[in-house]
């Protein structure tokens, strides 16, 4: 007679838990259309000066991500090329 031997769930390594309340909304400035307008105006000429409404905390989110992902830039460079 086979026996039946039980399942062993397998414990997933725990994961780096990120701060409640870093998301991608804390780093949209609040004066985003203002600047745009300003740089198109400006024929891209000046550099947007953005207000966060918190400032500390965008920070903070943004210093998950310090370096660019880089594994699309070979196709998101070929999409730019066939429009310029």
């Amino acid at each position: 007679m086979k026996q039946i031997q039980p399942k062993v769930k397998k414990e997933k390594p725990a994961k780096e838990k990120k701060p409640a309340g870093t998301n991608i909304f804390c780093t949209t400035p609040k004066n985003l259309e203002e600047q745009e307008q300003l740089f198109f105006e400006s024929n891209c000429s000046c550099n947007p000066q953005f207000e966060y409404e918190n400032p500390e905390l965008a920070t903070k989110f943004l210093s998950f991500y310090p370096e660019p992902a880089t594994e699309l830039m070979e196709i998101a460079t070929k999409i730019l090329d066939s429009f310029i």
